[in-house]
């Protein structure tokens, strides 16, 4: 399926018929990607098109399509990256809450973040929020997520990318 025209998002470059390539999610409804200008600020966003059943059993674009600044999409693909080159630094195969996993690196005014894994406490209900069981199971499905294949292939095809033509993204080309 097409991204739609007759929104006030327009997508200027998009992946059409995306349901048929969205890794185990194939047949889904995120039925196109796109890169627009944004539609809530001035710059360019990244959009996934959801297009889903209405209750009256009719379709419709979903107001829960997402839009990015490429900037977040580009920091939480090195988010992700990062986590995977740090899948065997933790005991026992698992992360622990508070672990320093790496420095995440981009910067910005001089600041230097950390990729880290949260320290969960109890909420403001008295339910306990996320333990490390919960750090257990979404390390072991990262783990899956990678070893499945869907995500090697388009980490292969993103270093592929980069290294055909790296003269954009030289420093001189700031």
């Amino acid at each position: 399926m097409d991204a739609p025209v007759n929104l006030s998002a327009k997508p200027i470059v998009s992946v059409n018929d995306y349901d048929n390539i969205d890794g185990k999610y194939v047949g889904g409804d995120a039925k196109a990607l796109s890169i627009c200008n944004s539609t809530w600020n001035d710059g360019i966003s990244a959009k996934v098109w959801r297009y889903v059943t209405t209750e009256k059993g009719g379709a419709k674009w979903s107001r829960m399509s997402e839009e990015l600044p490429l900037n977040r999409v580009l920091d939480l693909s090195i988010l992700l990256i990062l986590c995977f080159m740090n899948m065997d630094k933790g005991e026992n195969k698992c992360w622990k809450p508070e672990q320093v996993l790496a420095d995440f690196p981009i910067h910005q005014n001089g600041e230097q973040l950390s990729v880290v894994i949260n320290k969960w406490w109890i909420d403001v209900k008295g339910k306990p929020a996320p333990n490390e069981n919960d750090i257990r199971k979404f390390y072991e499905n990262l783990r899956n997520e990678l070893d499945k294949g869907n995500l090697k292939e388009r980490f292969r095809v993103i270093k592929k990318l980069l290294n055909e033509d790296d003269s954009y993204f030289k420093e001189e080309n700031k």
